[in-house]
């Protein structure tokens, strides 16, 4: 479960904000949040109290998508920086209104819990370079350093379970990998079989961060692996549109010829690797049997409509003549199915487009209803300002604004930092400015510029 996250020089976000999902003493909707036990000490316990769900609202261009691309791109960067090529270059930006940002590091920070144990991963980077990595975690209620990286590529490990012997093997392991300064020690975590490791790189691995207005075919390629039942997928469907009886997917494999020739000397030198042998020698061998093949799926969703003597029959339509809802909703609902089966965070980008208010509010309960057994959260941004129901939806922690300042760097904070009457209208003091976080446009204004 997600605590806290932090960024800082990322995109619109100059200084540091923070985000968390450490609820505070409001006694509002308790079935909105989840108590962990995680240890005080070798002997005790102590319970930390977690939300399941948060909502971020503000005007457009304020920094909402920009908060949740940061840690999508931090997970991307996790998950697949062992396979870069040297010199290749993090998807990462600076603030760039700012001269003297540009060149400093962006900086993450994550506190979460995995199987019952706190963690906290620490990163500093460039476009171009790991500036400093460490992660700690915390078996006793203590914080472990488990490794850390600073200037010169230089990585320390602690020994664990205070074994000399394991911290010399662990050095071993990594000089063999030969880390350069653009791979993240935590991606390297399958490599190096280290638990605390591994532990952190699978919380990581889980998360999903789903960009607005983007609907990928997630969803098909689950279901054609078995990832997920297609029996879940339409129940959650039907949510949209009532009317859809059944899915069909055609599925065909391609074979693609031309391999780009970065693709082949990536493929070739990760099999020298491990045939333990020169990539010259594999080079012809792998030009005569290499072959490539691509999965390609088109859905069919079945509805019920009538024949030429007006019997019933199935009739199939291609999902690009289903409605935007539908659609989206299609490729995002085998992402919140995983997140509620594994217990891991979700991160959504406006989800409330192309959703009706009440569809997003039932989303939003399935995270606080008895589904969601493994503790599993739910982020999202949103304009839709009928979601700001303190008294059915969302707590006061759970409400979070994004603002523009004036020299255009992204400011988040939270409802529960302004103090207000429980029986207050949250959407009405919203829309009335009470909050910031809301357009500064009027008619008036359009009027005016265009007698400029």
């Amino acid at each position: 479960m997600l605590v806290e996250f932090s960024v800082e020089n990322f995109s619109s976000i100059k200084d540091k904000i923070t985000f968390s999902l450490e609820a505070t003493t409001d006694n509002s909707l308790p079935q909105n949040c989840i108590s962990v036990d995680i240890p005080k000490s070798t002997k005790e316990k102590q319970s930390i109290k977690l939300l399941n769900s948060a909502a971020i609202f503000g005007p457009n261009a304020s920094g909402k998508t920009n908060f949740l691309r940061a840690m999508g791109i931090l997970r991307t960067i996790i998950y697949s920086s062992n396979n870069y090529q040297l010199g290749q270059r993090f998807p990462i930006y600076p603030f760039l209104l700012d001269q003297n940002c540009v060149e400093k590091p962006s900086i993450f920070s994550v506190l979460f819990i995995k199987n019952s144990i706190k963690y906290l991963y620490e990163l500093s980077i460039t476009p171009t370079k790991v500036v400093s990595e460490s992660l700690f975690y915390y078996p006793n209620g203590k914080k472990v350093q488990v490794f850390k990286r600073g200037i010169d590529n230089n990585i320390s490990f602690m020994p664990i379970n205070e074994k000399k012997s394991d911290e010399d093997e662990i050095r071993r392991k990594i000089y063999l990998e030969e880390i350069s300064e653009n791979i993240l020690v935590l991606s390297l975590a399958n490599k190096i079989k280290i638990k605390p490791l591994q532990e952190a790189f699978s919380w990581f691995y889980e998360l999903t961060a789903i960009k607005n207005d983007i609907y990928p075919n997630e969803t098909s390629r689950r279901i054609h692996e078995n990832t997920v039942s297609k029996e879940r997928v339409l129940k959650y469907l039907k949510l949209a549109d009532s009317s859809i009886e059944d899915l069909e997917l055609d599925v065909k494999e391609i074979e693609e010829n031309n391999l780009p020739d970065y693709i082949k000397k990536m493929v070739i030198e990760e099999l020298a690797k491990e045939k333990n042998m020169s990539p010259a020698e594999l080079e012809s061998d792998f030009d005569k049997n290499a072959r490539i093949v691509k999965t390609e799926i088109k859905e069919n969703f079945i509805h019920i409509g009538k024949d030429k003597s007006g019997k019933s029959v199935r009739i199939a339509l291609p999902k690009y003549l289903e409605s935007d809802g539908t659609q989206k909703l299609y490729g995002i609902i085998s992402s919140i199915i995983l997140s509620i089966v594994n217990g891991s965070v979700l991160f959504v980008d406006e989800l409330d487009l192309r959703l009706h208010t009440n569809l997003v509010r039932t989303i939003v309960q399935i995270y606080s209803s008895e589904l969601n057994k493994k503790g599993a959260q739910l982020i999202f941004t949103a304009h839709d300002t009928n979601l700001l129901d303190t008294q059915m939806l969302l707590r006061r922690d759970q409400i979070w604004f994004t603002e523009k300042q004036s020299d255009c760097r992204t400011e988040l904070y939270c409802l529960s930092e302004f103090k207000i009457r429980k029986d207050k209208v949250i959407r009405k003091s919203y829309l009335a400015g009470i909050f910031g976080a809301i357009p500064n446009v009027t008619l008036e204004d359009i009027l005016w510029q265009e007698h400029v």
